[in-house]
């Protein structure tokens, strides 16, 4: 990806686009599992298949309930693929920067290439906290209206390696 297309497709991201974690749980795992996530969703196929193009992942088409409403498109890129786009587009990244480099930091607690299920047995304490944390501070910047500070910096306390955080972090979620 050029710097230029970089720069696109992070423009069109911070106004388009969501930088989320999925977490989910399977019965076969002691832990939960989490997967970074980008998309973006537009009436107009071209941006969509532009963010393909570049980055990868795959585009659905949804249909509009309404003829009053177009058919929207949804593009995702997730799990391995997001790495290495996040490191072209966050230099060019303003109000989502936040969010992916937490989902960069995600998938540099993920141990690549480990079949799903059979290595969560092998997680550390340490790494599902860790991975949870991301998984809350995401979740938090996520959120509509104004973020709560205490919240936000107890976020960032686990994320750095306090290890009593993650405690105050879901005792605040509740």
């Amino acid at each position: 990806m050029t710097p230029t297309e970089a720069a696109w497709l992070a423009g069109f991201l911070d106004g388009e686009g969501s930088f989320m974690v999925t977490r989910s749980f399977r019965k076969t795992c002691a832990a939960p599992t989490y997967i970074a996530v980008v998309a973006a969703a537009n009436t107009d196929i071209r941006l969509v298949e532009r963010c393909k193009t570049l980055a990868g992942g795959c585009i659905v088409g949804i249909k509009s309930k309404s003829d009053r409403w177009k058919d929207a498109y949804h593009w995702t890129l997730k799990g391995v693929g997001v790495g290495p786009v996040l490191v072209e587009i966050i230099p060019y990244l303003v109000s989502k920067k936040r969010q992916a480099e937490l989902l960069l930091h995600l998938r540099s607690l993920t141990r690549i290439g480990s079949p799903p299920g059979r290595n969560s047995t092998r997680k550390t304490l340490e790494e599902v906290d860790q991975r949870t944390s991301v998984y809350i501070a995401v979740r938090d910047l996520n959120k509509r209206g104004p973020r709560n500070p205490t919240y936000a910096a107890m976020s960032e306390r686990r994320i750095n390696g306090d290890r009593g955080a993650l405690l105050d972090l879901m005792e605040a979620a509740q």
